[in-house]
């Protein structure tokens, strides 16, 4: 992930290749062509109808996939302290200091 000017790192854009894929299946529409290949794959990557090789990697399924998304919307649902008015107030109240040097000669 690359860095912003802060050091704090940022996401790549764009969805996971692997969003919205769930299970061994085949895809909802496919051509007779492609279900060849598609068998091919299964049985290259597959022991059973539901479980792969020992060779593919797989994440830890407790894995929290939708960490980010929840903590957006803890940020959007989250309370603000104070309305606008209520800012705008106690920044009109602030008295304006006003700089003033004086220079004394020895």
């Amino acid at each position: 992930m690359p860095k912003d000017q802060k050091g704090k790192f940022t996401p790549i854009k764009g969805k996971p290749s692997g969003n919205g894929k769930e299970g061994l299946g085949l895809r909802r529409s496919i051509s007779p062509d492609e279900l060849e290949s598609d068998l091919a794959m299964t049985n290259k990557y597959t022991m059973g109808p539901d479980e792969l090789q020992p060779a593919v990697h797989m994440r830890h399924p407790n894995r929290d996939t939708a960490k980010k998304a929840v903590q957006q919307q803890n940020v959007r649902e989250a309370p603000a302290d104070k309305t606008v008015e209520e800012t705008l107030r106690l920044l009109s109240m602030k008295p304006k200091s006003n700089v003033a040097a004086t220079l004394r000669y020895p």
